[in-house]
């Protein structure tokens, strides 16, 4: 019995250092056979994965704890907010069968209650206008009034997070827009004895813009905003721009609309404020009315940017095309490379533009890329004409043959002997012909003692050596500047003309 008690007393020791550590299962430590030094080693790694799962548990009740905690304090704040309504409800509202939130206010006179539907008046205060493009992004103050009789009596100012939920809203809808985004601390509802209501909240949205895509970059871009209701009709609720007799020096105003333009820069994005335009209107949707309201901005852009960065350098190119025209004919490695260096350049500009302007105009033409691709044409037809002079040239050197040259130099002296007939003339003729000939006969390598070609003139040489791509050089050279000064002048008539039109049409 001793000695069975000492061994397990010495077994357990075993087993608490090997649980301890994974280093104690060796054989100077523990002096046992393989077997027990195995099974030595499988408890050891048994006990490491129980101490990594009760760790884990250990984490799990940790995250457990947390949102336990986190949702207690989320449903606080919820019976909080749902106490503060139904003290609004309480103190302001009084009897609460008397007022339905999900019912319009109604209009009552003498007992009787009113079919007129609800008027909504309806003030914007932009704020600003950025990243304007096919779309822009405004940021306003949309304030609505309206009466409701219901709650006669009642002074109430509520603003902050939190807005009175028992109260009535007009479901105000935007048209079209995107990214709407709607601020829960800047807000505020206000309520006078009389039952006017003003509801002030602050919005952020992403509305259509539509530029004139013919005129641009001189056009107007008109940035509309659309206002609704959802489910309302024309019958049930109407909405009106506020009538405000205030005059403000600060901004741009029409009624219902006002631009502050201390704040809202917008020449910092490219443009200049022209002006506001309202309207009310009716929208039928299916076969039912509903009243809107639409406010367009008159946004024009500042074209400075693309004169110095797209047409001033499409027009230097061109003019550069057109010195291969006062190149030598017969160099002809100097006017190709021009060439193709102005035509390449020209590309590259036009389609960096088209790149760049696509989120202005959806790939549309405009008058930009009128423009370039008219300079465009214009250089390929001076590369065009490099091509036809080299080839007359060439085809010009290829005919002239000795018996041609014979044939010339006879034609010339009867053309001198008719046109004069004084001798002394013809004498001063044949002595220009003997001048020049020591310097062009080798052009074309006969002998020195070849009398035929000795009867050349001056006059003769010039038809010969005056080639056809020479002339064609000195055509172009009238031709090609006068044809784009013209085409400028009729491009910058038509584009003042038609902007300054635009632009009288939308102040």
């Amino acid at each position: 019995m001793d000695i069975r008690r000492r061994t397990l007393v010495w077994y357990s020791e075993v087993l608490s250092k090997c649980v301890l550590s994974d280093n104690l299962c060796d054989n100077s430590i523990l002096p046992f056979n393989q077997s027990q030094y195995s099974n030595c080693y499988a408890r050891s790694q048994i006990t490491r994965i129980w101490q990594i799962m009760g760790e884990g548990l250990n984490y799990l009740i940790r995250l457990l704890i947390f949102l336990t905690i986190k949702r207690g304090y989320a449903s606080f704040v919820n019976v909080n907010t749902a106490g503060r309504m139904s003290e609004f409800r309480i103190r302001y509202l009084g009897n609460t069968s008397n007022y339905n939130k999900f019912e319009r206010p109604i209009t009552r006179s003498n007992g009787s209650t009113s079919t007129e539907p609800v008027k909504v008046q309806v003030l914007l205060h932009i704020e600003s206008i950025r990243e304007i493009s096919s779309e822009s992004t405004l940021d306003f103050y949309l304030v609505q009034f309206w009466r409701d009789e219901r709650l006669t009596g009642k002074n109430v100012k509520v603003t902050g997070w939190y807005l009175p939920d028992d109260l009535w809203y007009a479901d105000t809808y935007f048209l079209l827009v995107r990214d709407l985004q709607y601020s829960n601390e800047e807000q505020y509802v206000i309520i006078d004895k009389e039952g006017n209501v003003e509801y002030n909240r602050k919005v952020r949205l992403r509305t259509p813009c539509t530029p004139n895509v013919l005129l641009f970059p001189f056009d107007i871009a008109n940035c509309s905003l659309r206002i609704l209701s959802y489910g309302y009709t024309d019958k049930e609720l109407v909405y009106e721009w506020f009538k405000d007799t205030q005059r403000h020096d600060n901004g741009y105003s029409q009624p219902g609309v006002f631009v502050d333009k201390v704040n809202n820069r917008v020449d910092y994005v490219g443009f200049n404020f022209l002006g506001v335009k309202t309207k009310h209107s009716t929208l039928m949707y299916g076969k039912l009315n509903y009243s809107s309201l639409e406010v367009s901005l008159q946004l024009k852009r500042k074209f400075s940017a693309y004169l110095f960065q797209v047409y001033i350098p499409a027009a230097l190119i061109v003019v550069l095309s057109w010195t291969v025209f006062w190149i030598n004919v017969r160099a002809t490695p100097a006017r190709a490379s021009l060439g193709v260096t102005t035509v390449l350049t020209m590309l590259t500009l036009s389609t960096q533009s088209q790149t760049q302007n696509a989120k202005h105009v959806s790939n549309n033409m405009t008058a930009l890329d009128i423009y370039l691709w008219v300079s465009f044409f214009f250089v390929i037809f001076a590369m065009l004409e490099f091509a036809l002079s080299d080839y007359r040239l060439n085809f010009t050197r290829s005919r002239i043959t000795p018996g041609r040259i014979v044939s010339h130099n006879r034609a010339c002296q009867i053309h001198g002997s008719n046109f004069y007939p004084n001798s002394g003339e013809k004498d001063a003729m044949n002595t220009i012909s003997e001048s020049c000939f020591t310097e062009h006969y080798q052009l074309l390598g006969f002998p020195n003692n070849d009398d035929a070609v000795k009867g050349i003139t001056s006059k003769t040489w010039r038809y010969f050596e005056d080639d056809s791509g020479s002339l064609i050089n000195q055509c172009a050279r009238v031709v090609f500047p006068a044809l784009y000064t013209l085409f400028n002048f009729i491009y910058w008539l038509f584009i003042w003309y038609v902007s300054q039109r635009k632009e009288d049409e939308q102040i």
